[in-house]
């Protein structure tokens, strides 16, 4: 996978929980940062002793293996929960910036359960990479802009859906372009 395409949350909690207890509380902040999480809403979801995610978020304690494999198995079903039967999964390919616009993982639409994946992207090549793997973790489609969908739709045999930009966020755009415009202007 392209390195521009970020690892799922659990899979960064791993890699620094092998660095130091200090990374792996950094990691942890981080998770809950991501998914919005008070530690006493973790510690609710996931089972896990508040004063243990505490010591962990202190990054003066060794984590038990047992620990961390329950809290790697609980982000990653926060980050991603499993289907149930009869639920439809859609794969959201947008940039990082765009994807943290979503705060709904999972909703009802006629009548089915819709669970969303997200997967980052920050170049074409990252959203090709991002729609295979996504169609390869069993989504049912995909959502995505439209300039990147008309390439994915060469790559995945799901079905891929557009996301159209309208008049307010194009506005917005030229709102914040025209105000980095006058901020380098004046600095130059």
């Amino acid at each position: 996978m392209s390195s521009l395409i970020h690892p799922a949350l659990y899979e960064e909690l791993i890699a620094a929980s092998l660095k130091s207890e200090a990374e792996l509380a950094a990691a942890l902040r981080k998770v809950l940062q991501e998914l919005g999480m008070t530690v006493k809403e973790f510690s609710e979801k996931t089972g896990i002793p508040e004063s243990t995610l505490h010591k962990i978020l202190s990054g003066s304690r060794d984590i038990r293996l047992s620990t961390l494999r329950v809290l790697v198995k609980s982000i990653k079903n926060l980050e991603a929960p499993p289907p149930s039967e009869g639920s439809i999964v859609i794969g959201v390919v947008a940039a990082p910036s765009s994807l943290r616009c979503l705060t709904r993982r999972g909703f009802t639409i006629r009548g089915k359960h819709v669970i969303l994946r997200m997967y980052p992207a920050k170049t074409i090549e990252d959203a090709i990479i991002a729609a295979i793997v996504a169609e390869r973790e069993g989504a049912h489609g995909i959502v995505c802009a439209e300039i990147v969908g008309a390439t994915v739709r060469k790559f995945v045999r799901i079905p891929v859906a557009y996301i159209y930009v309208c008049e307010e966020n194009f506005l917005e755009a030229v709102k914040q372009l025209i105000s980095e415009m006058r901020v380098k202007s004046k600095s130059a």
